[in-house]
Order: C-alpha cells, then sequence, then structure tokens
C-alpha cells in the first residue's frame, strides 16, 4: 500500500512532493496522533506478551477438557450456547429397502 504525507490547509489536504492522485480518487486521512496511539498500544501489548502477562491459562493449562473449555467460551460471550433440536431423534429407528442403483453412483453418472 502506497502512502503519501500531507497536511491540511484550508480544510483539503495538500501533499508532499509533486504527486498527483485522479480527481475522485477515494482516499483515507488519518491524523498522526492516531498513528502514535496504535503503535504506542502495540508497544505496550508487545511488552505484556514478553513480561507473560498475557498469558491464557487455557493455553497454559494443555489438559483442560473441552466442556471447560466451551464453558469459558460462552462465559466470555464468544460461544453461543448450543441450540436444541427441535424434534429429537427417535430411537426406534429402523432402514428401508430402496430398490434400484444407490444415488451416489446415480450422481455419478450424471456428472460424466
Amino acid at each position: 500500500m502506497t502512502v503519501y504525507h500531507g497536511v491540511i490547509q484550508d480544510n483539503r489536504v495538500v501533499l508532499e512532493g509533486d504527486v498527483q492522485l485522479a480527481n475522485g480518487l477515494p482516499v483515507e486521512v488519518r491524523p498522526r496522533e492516531a498513528i502514535v496511539k496504535a503503535r504506542e498500544h502495540i508497544n505496550t501489548v508487545d511488552e505484556r506478551h514478553s513480561e507473560g502477562l498475557d498469558k491464557d491459562p487455557i493455553i497454559e493449562n494443555p489438559t483442560i477438557t473441552e466442556d471447560d473449555f466451551k464453558m469459558r467460551l460462552r462465559a466470555e460471550g464468544r460461544l453461543a450456547p448450543p441450540i436444541p433440536r427441535s424434534v429429537p431423534t427417535p430411537r426406534n429407528r429402523r432402514l428401508i429397502d430402496v430398490v434400484g442403483q444407490p444415488l451416489s453412483e446415480q450422481i455419478i453418472a450424471e456428472r460424466c
């Protein structure tokens, strides 16, 4: 991504150097303070990481069960609770006999 530098004069962006951009070209302008704050945030995250302050107990404890992991994600709002089935599956199902070619073979034959 190309970055151009400039200043605001009379509510217009005046670019440094001999830069010619097409009229109507959409651009994004960010004050440098926002960039400085973003860099400070990155440095803070890096410092926390190097000092071990951002360790996740789940990652640090590989013996945690899947159910405990899911419970923690639900508590943090990162995982929705399971949706209950509207119609329970009957336990006494029985298979039916189907005459003819299996559906998978029919599909393969149609695609060839």
